[in-house]
C-alpha cells in the first residue's frame, strides 16, 4: 500500500525542473511490473487481495487528466487483463470476475 501511495503522489506531481514539466509515470510502471510478476507466482487468493488494492490505483490513473498517464494506465490494465484471462479459472472461484471490476461503470 505504501508503494501505491507513492505512485498516487508521483502521478499527481509535475517534475521539479523546468526541463521535466510532464508528470512522471515511473511508479506506475513499477506497479505494472509488480502486478505482472505477482500474477504468476502468488496463489490466486493472495493475488485477489493484491489486485483489490492495485486495481483502485489503475482506475485512478486511468482517469488522470494527463492523457499520457491515463493511456499508459489503460493500456497496462488491458495487457494485464489479457494475461490474467488466459489462465484457467479454478472451480468454485470468481477471480476473473474480480479482475474485471476496474472495467465496470
Amino acid at each position: 500500500r505504501a508503494e501505491l501511495h507513492v505512485g498516487s503522489t508521483t502521478t499527481s506531481l509535475h517534475g521539479l525542473s523546468s526541463l521535466d514539466d510532464k508528470p512522471r509515470i515511473f511508479s506506475l510502471q513499477k506497479i505494472v511490473e509488480v502486478a505482472d510478476s505477482n500474477m504468476d507466482i502468488r496463489p490466486r487468493f493472495v493475488w485477489g487481495r493484491i489486485w483489490a488494492v492495485v486495481s483502485q490505483h489503475f482506475t485512478m490513473a486511468g482517469c488522470h487528466q494527463d492523457v499520457k498517464i491515463s493511456m499508459y494506465a489503460v493500456d497496462s490494465l488491458r495487457q494485464l487483463s489479457v494475461k490474467f484471462l488466459e489462465k484457467d479459472e479454478l472451480t468454485g472461484f470468481n477471480f476473473q470476475l474480480q479482475f474485471m471490476e476496474p472495467f465496470e461503470d
